[in-house]
């Protein structure tokens, strides 16, 4: 780094200021032994989108100002970075080489520890098209193209995922160079050095680029084309399907001397940009931190300006600031299926009523609310808060936080024919609304049951699943559901009575859950509805205990696809990395329509276009599954027995194979074969569930 100013007011902050290259400062993370900046403990992780990557990469490749650094001395020979963690990230991304075996990176994201797979790689489309005049942009705007573990194929230049027929043809792609280089696994398993962006017209590893010309200097173009032949042999072959296109096109590309030059210059100015890397001085830190009481604070304050910390985020890297020593141990807790932050939500509310408990054991008593900003900043400074806190990281103790949220997993995994798959595990547990995995952590928390006897009591097993699928899925007011669950002392004590019917009663009662129907009552209700309106089938039921809130919650309710197909799941899925597929994508599954979307554009019928998108014209479909017959009927596609048994398909298997190609409108009731196809299987997917893990022991008096 350079020296600029010193002492100086820069951008509005004052403290030392040097300049550093982009190479000095992915070397951050990129040359780690010798670095002179890391990442102190409170930062928060790795949290930008593709498109802010690819955006970054742009502002740079066109000379745009990306903002400047703050870091702070602590007294080591290595500066603590307190903002631009998300842009060093970023940039270190554009000059990782993952085809260079000598470079040994440690990304201050845990995110990308397995650095052969899950580092994402940028690449630079050198052949972008104008969309309107169809030829090379007049500009030469070079476009960042990111591939990530979770979308190997790249994204469109808009930032969005990329249609689902391209998605399918890419992993077709993949798992055949997959298969050549001995590698061939789960899509989300990819090594990125084997895919590339599928959307891009020229694409080259910008990686390349800047070796090939800050290094190469008049050969540099002999060089780009020498590694790309070296290394990319995927996408020569694959991508252009034939071996010397790809090759010829970057060849005459390069050979434009407009073009070529620009390109040159592009990287030459990229090396020589340097960014300003203000340095706070111990001392004044120090002050700073006395001033606002808490260096945790001094942190909120400076990254207001990124991208915000909100609520739990915040909460989590407070709590990193006061046991620094615990971050690996809660990351680890909950690996695969919650957050971080989530964690320290759910370990900051137990403790805080295992404390409320001590000074209030009557009637009267409220489990508290999850903490907001200030009260946790008060509460840590406690001495019982902080104490009882600090235990929950202990390894040493068996109820530690990692133990904790293994049990809860188990009991979601279970072993038996109602194990859950994990995207269900993970939409409980990732659910807006925390308070009903706070039940059974608060449950687990005080029993003495380990969790291999609650899983072998199949009944006790049962009950707790129920329990918080019932809750997750049709609750009305989860605040109510915890002010009922505090009467009980069976919650406080840990026992297994907790998990009893009089709680359902009481929580109907109080309408906190919606009243659940039997299931047979419930298809015979539904049987032959088509023409009802489900004004007029409320309005009949209301006195047997069907309600609105109901309906509404029943037929929109996806989750329960996810349990009606587990098993489906369980084997399509089973060595998915969903922690990391689900941070920056939707999921490796399609909803498919099982009566085709298509057919609804041409019908004038009101109550199918109304059942269209509900979870008995749903099925769950593996991408990579062939979905060819996505718009055929239902009789064409579900004709194999197999994947009637997949797609959970029942009896309304009789609906589906009537249905017909005809247009039908209002006057035309073959629309009742849709309609009670749909109808019956929502019928069969809620007696599924309700059977299966014997909802009835909880609900029917």
């Amino acid at each position: 780094m350079e020296n600029n100013t010193k002492n100086e007011c820069v951008l509005g902050v004052k403290g030392n200021t040097t300049l550093s290259n982009l190479r000095e400062i992915a070397d951050w993370q990129l040359d780690a032994k010798n670095a002179k900046v890391g990442l102190p403990a409170l930062q928060r992780g790795y949290v930008w989108k593709p498109q802010q990557v690819e955006t970054l990469w742009d502002s740079l490749l066109r000379g745009f100002p990306v903002g400047s650094f703050l870091v702070a001395d602590n007294g080591t020979e290595r500066k603590d970075l307190l903002d631009g963690q998300q842009r060093a990230t970023a940039i270190a991304m554009g000059f990782y080489n993952p085809w260079d075996e000598g470079q040994k990176p440690d990304f201050f994201s845990s995110k990308f520890k397995d650095i052969e797979k899950s580092v994402p790689i940028l690449w630079l489309d050198l052949g972008f098209k104008d969309n309107e005049s169809g030829g090379v942009n007049n500009d030469f705007i070079f476009l960042p193209r990111l591939v990530t573990q979770s979308h190997p194929w790249g994204y469109r230049k808009d930032g969005a995922t990329i249609g689902l027929n391209k998605r399918r043809i890419a992993i077709e792609r993949f798992d055949l160079i997959a298969e050549e280089n001995n590698s061939k696994s789960n899509y989300t398993e990819y090594d990125l050095k084997y895919v590339y962006p599928l959307e891009a017209n020229l694409p080259v590893p910008i990686v390349f680029l800047i070796e090939a010309v800050n290094e190469h200097k008049k050969n540099w173009k002999d060089n780009l084309i020498k590694k790309c032949e070296t290394h990319l042999t995927h996408i020569k072959l694959w991508h252009y399907n034939n071996e010397t296109i790809y090759i010829d096109k970057l060849n005459q590309l390069l050979n434009d001397n407009g073009i070529s030059k620009k390109i040159e210059d592009s990287i030459r100015w990229l090396m020589s940009t340097r960014i300003p890397v203000i340095a706070l001085e111990k001392e004044q830190l120090e002050e700073e931190s006395n001033s606002i009481e808490d260096a945790s604070t001094l942190f909120v304050r400076i990254n207001t300006a990124g991208t915000p910390l909100r609520g739990e985020e915040l909460i989590y890297s407070m709590y990193k600031t006061a046991f620094p020593e615990s971050k690996e141990i809660v990351e680890q807790a909950g690996a695969g299926f919650i957050a971080p932050s989530r964690i320290i939500n759910h370990i900051s509310r137990i403790v805080s009523t295992d404390l409320a408990l001590e000074k209030n054991t009557n009637q009267n008593f409220s489990i508290p609310q999850p903490l907001k900003l200030k009260q946790f900043q008060q509460s840590i400074k406690e001495s019982g808060f902080n104490k009882n806190l600090r235990i929950f990281v202990d390894e040493t103790k068996p109820k530690n936080v990692e133990n904790l949220f293994k049990s809860v997993k188990k009991i979601f995994e279970g072993n038996n024919d109602f194990k859950f798959p994990l995207p269900l595990i993970v939409d409980i547990a990732r659910a807006n609304n925390p308070d009903t995995l706070f039940v059974l952590l608060y449950w687990l928390h005080k029993t003495e049951l380990n969790t291999e006897d609650i899983i072998e009591d199949v009944q006790l097993h049962k009950k707790i699943l129920a329990t918080i699928t019932l809750l997750t899925w049709f609750s009305i007011d989860t605040n109510k559901v915890l002010s009922e669950f505090a009467k009980d002392d069976s919650l406080r004590l840990g026992n297994k009575e907790f998990w009893n019917i009089a709680n359902f009663n009481n929580l109907t009662v109080s309408k906190s859950i919606v009243n659940l129907p039997k299931p047979e009552y419930l298809k015979a209700r539904l049987k032959g509805k088509f023409g009802s309106t489900w004004a007029t089938i409320i309005k009949e039921d209301n006195e047997r205990g069907i309600i609105i809130e109901f309906i509404a919650k029943l037929f929109d309710q996806r989750g329960l696809l996810l349990f009606v197909q587990r098993n489906y799941i369980n084997g399509k899925f089973q060595q998915l990395q969903w922690d990391i597929l689900l941070e920056d994508s939707n999921r490796p599954y399609d909803l498919d329509h099982i009566y085709p979307s298509i057919k609804n554009q041409h019908n004038t019928f009101g109550e199918i276009r109304e059942l269209n998108n509900k979870i008995g014209n749903y099925r769950i479909l593996a991408l990579e599954d062939n979905r060819s017959d996505k718009d055929n009927l239902p009789k064409d596609k579900l004709r194999n027995d197999k994947v009637r048994q997949d797609s959970f398909i029942k009896d309304d298997w009789e609906c589906w194979e009537k249905i017909g190609a005809e247009r039908i409108t209002t006057d035309n009731f073959k629309a009742g074969n849709v309609c009670n196809a749909i109808y019956t299987r929502i019928g069969n997917i809620y007696k599924e569930w309700y059977d299966t893990l014997s909802v009835g022991t909880l609900v029917e008096e």
